[in-house]
């Protein structure tokens, strides 16, 4: 499927005021593939803030030594990694993103073990955990991860991001109380026109 996104949704994303902000002298990695939605951070989240794009190759990404010298080497500032791609690193290497001012990881529910792994052994200055479906511009909500955060059961998957809104609404749509289940529905300029 071709999600429909527009130019106001990646303005929303990385432009707008919300926990991450991507700056002038940042080095952005760019390890996502064009067709996944992560890559509209990577690339517009460098390009309209003046920050450098670095592209690191597939097989560095998989081979986790490889991508912590390759982190330290090209002075990489900010990442975005999937959960799957961030636990087999910090798995191997929980120390391979102290050298970052910001990772972002998301995808998947998020593993506890290894975020308290490089929670422990060196950060980046900010690690947020992310969720956010394709059709809502990579990213609705972000929470910041400290090992106080990660100590429960559950890595929360944090507030809303600039111009996005969240509900938990119930089988007839209605807002459910705190604490009860119910179904996540997003809105705000973050959201695709439709599919192709």
């Amino acid at each position: 499927k071709g999600i429909e996104i527009i130019g106001r949704a990646i303005n929303r994303l990385v432009l707008a005021s919300h926990p991450v902000q991507v700056k002038a002298g940042d080095r952005m990695a760019q390890i996502a593939s064009f067709s996944f939605d992560a890559a509209l951070f990577e690339v517009w989240g460098a390009l309209l803030n003046g920050a450098t794009i670095v592209q690191l190759p597939r097989t560095c990404v998989l081979d986790p030594p490889a991508l912590a010298a390759a982190l330290l080497q090209e002075r990489v500032s900010c990442m975005f990694l999937t959960t799957a791609l961030f636990n087999l690193t910090a798995q191997a290497e929980p120390r391979a993103f102290a050298c970052l001012r910001c990772l972002i990881v998301g995808g998947e529910r998020a593993n506890l073990h290894t975020m308290q792994a490089v929670l422990r052994a060196g950060p980046p200055q900010e690690f947020m955990h992310a969720y956010g479906p394709t059709e809502a511009t990579t990213f609705t909500t972000m929470h910041p991860l400290t090992l106080a955060e990660v100590a429960g059961p559950n890595v929360a998957i944090g507030r809303p991001i600039a111009n996005t809104r969240v509900f938990i609404l119930d089988a007839e749509q209605r807002p459910v109380p705190v604490g009860v289940p119910g179904e996540l529905y997003v809105g705000g300029d973050g959201l695709a026109r439709g599919y192709l």
